[in-house]
């Protein structure tokens, strides 16, 4: 009896026989509820691995677009100028405008469940398709069906490395190769060479790498120096994918994806995270030495994952491991 009223006291119940709690199925072998499925903001993503994208690649850094100097270019690059003059890409000379970093974020993040080269940014549908780029360029008299001679000539491996240093390369000079048939220094390269890869790596595509010069680079230089038609849009419509597949790539094209979201009717807000265009090429800052000079806005380097390492500009905080990113948005984990 005694030892009744103690148990009672210490809140303990005695169980009888056969009792509820005592059987199979009590509470300590409750099945337990299966963890409910993540979800993600669908008024920017367009599925989970959209945001999840967009998480992982917050840390990577805009590689941005810069214009080119006409005036300098006239006096330096005559060949060049005209050459950009013949293919109406008067664009080039133009300032890239400022890049919303926030749409283009976005972008990328929903890139690689694109249709037909339309990608949702914000709900609206956004065409980055050939046309769409050369139309914003004004690339119109390259652009349609008809046949590319980069792509169906030069484009297929092996290059063709003799025919390409003929005519990009400094005349009777050895090639300073960094690795054997595969990419040279850019010291290498003639003048109107060395100009076209300028201004490649400034607008055409955007890379902060002037060091290299790979088979891709040597043969678009050979046909732009050589008059061979080109689609620019088609070739940067690949380039966007490729860059968008991987976590490694940080944000390419801004200006270009900031134009597009804007002609499609993405709405930009003041809050959003803007970027200026990088300064213009300058062809008188180049020499064409051995301690060849780069011109005042790039940066030589010597490593082709050069575009893949680099963080956001500065005044863009990475996010941490909290639910929140670099842009104040969150999400669910």
């Amino acid at each position: 009896m005694e030892n009744q009223r103690k148990r009672k006291k210490l809140g303990v119940v005695p169980s009888k026989r056969g009792s509820s709690s005592t059987q199979k199925g009590s509470t300590f072998s409750k099945e337990k509820e299966p963890p409910p499925l993540k979800s993600y903001d669908a008024t920017k993503f367009v599925s989970l691995e959209a945001q999840q994208r967009f998480k992982v690649k917050s840390f990577k850094k805009a590689i941005v677009e810069k214009g080119v100097e006409q005036g300098s270019l006239i006096g330096d690059c005559q060949q060049v100028y005209q050459e950009i003059v013949r293919r109406k890409w008067e664009v080039l000379f133009e300032q890239p405008e400022e890049a919303n970093m926030t749409v283009v974020m976005e972008f990328y993040a929903n890139l690689p469940e694109h249709e037909y080269h339309v990608c949702m940014v914000q709900g609206k549908t956004v065409n980055f398709a050939q046309e769409a780029i050369e139309n914003a360029y004004n690339f119109l008299e390259f652009g349609g069906t008809s046949e590319d001679e980069y792509r169906t000539t030069y484009m297929k491996e092996p290059y063709k490395w003799d025919m390409f240093i003929e005519v990009i390369c400094t005349s009777g000079q050895p090639v300073h190769w960094l690795k054997e048939n595969y990419k040279f220094h850019s010291r290498s390269l003639n003048s109107e060479a060395k100009c076209w890869f300028h201004i490649i790596t400034s607008r055409i595509f955007p890379s902060t790498n002037t060091t290299e010069v790979h088979g891709f680079r040597a043969a678009l230089i050979f046909c732009l120096m050589t008059q061979l038609r080109i689609l620019p849009g088609l070739l940067i419509v690949e380039e966007m994918l490729d860059k968008a597949i991987s976590p490694k790539y940080g944000y390419f094209f801004p200006s270009l994806i900031t134009k597009l979201c804007r002609l499609s009717g993405v709405k930009f807000k003041k809050s959003d995270i803007t970027l200026m265009a990088g300064p213009k090429f300058r062809a008188d800052r180049m020499t064409i030495e051995k301690a060849t000079r780069q011109p005042a806005s790039t940066e030589e380097v010597g490593n082709d994952d050069v575009d893949d390492v680099e963080e956001l500009p500065d005044h863009v905080v990475p996010p941490t491991q909290s639910t929140e990113d670099s842009m104040g948005r969150s999400w669910e984990e």
